[in-house]
């Protein structure tokens, strides 16, 4: 999801950022170690003494990726918003230059990416992917939920529930932004997060409050 910037002596990062932009891309069937070795200018025995299998390798991506889009992405977003609102709308719109390659052709979010692709061939890599998610989705929650405390966000719905709605939302806009090849399906749900966030906005009839399911341990 992430394009991490590292300096060309770091090997361990250089390997994840290699590793992250070709998943990111390929998916995890599809990106090879010999591929990432490649890409980090580096020999396959040189990446293996640093990430000894392809999954290790997928965890080290995720645990930076993750940590990428919570510090340097969310909360920046909403700390140099205007507003709790101003503050998702920026989330979204950093969000999408993770999204799109050199083309500007959108290539969709790693973690949803690899988890649906691994769900049923690899549990424990699928699980790494799908942690994130999880963490994001409680981290937006929290944002909403001092935003409410302002009088910024809608109360008539739990943030859990907002936070839910946002990652739908979100989900759905991109996937249809790749499947067109249009990327103003995922900036029209930019521009209208204020019409279904603001206080007063209208309440879904079919959102109620929903509970977490508990996810499997693997990987975590």
């Amino acid at each position: 999801m992430a394009r991490l910037s590292v300096l060309p002596s770091a090997t361990p990062s250089a390997i994840v950022a290699a590793a992250a932009e070709l998943f990111r891309k390929h998916g995890y069937a599809g990106t090879s170690i010999q591929q990432v070795s490649a890409a980090a200018g580096l020999s396959k025995g040189n990446l293996t003494y640093h990430f000894p299998s392809k999954r290790e390798l997928f965890a080290a991506v995720q645990h930076e990726a993750l940590r990428y889009v919570e510090e340097r992405v969310m909360d920046r977003s909403f700390a140099e918003g205007a507003d709790t609102l101003a503050g998702l709308e920026e989330f979204a719109r950093r969000l999408r230059r993770l999204f799109v390659d050199e083309q500007d052709v959108f290539v969709g979010c790693l973690f949803t990416n690899v988890a649906m692709e691994t769900r049923h061939a690899d549990r424990a890599v699928a699980d790494l992917a799908r942690h994130p998610l999880v963490v994001l989705r409680e981290r937006v929650a929290r944002h909403l939920a001092r935003g409410q405390s302002l009088g910024e966000v809608r109360t008539d719905l739990p943030p859990e529930t907002l936070a839910r709605m946002f990652f739908w939302l979100y989900e759905g806009a991109l996937t249809m932004a790749r499947a067109l090849e249009d990327s103003s399906e995922y900036d029209l749900f930019r521009s209208a997060l204020r019409q279904w966030f603001a206080p007063g906005a209208a309440r879904p009839e079919s959102v109620t409050q929903v509970s977490t399911p508990t996810m499997s341990s693997g990987g975590h």
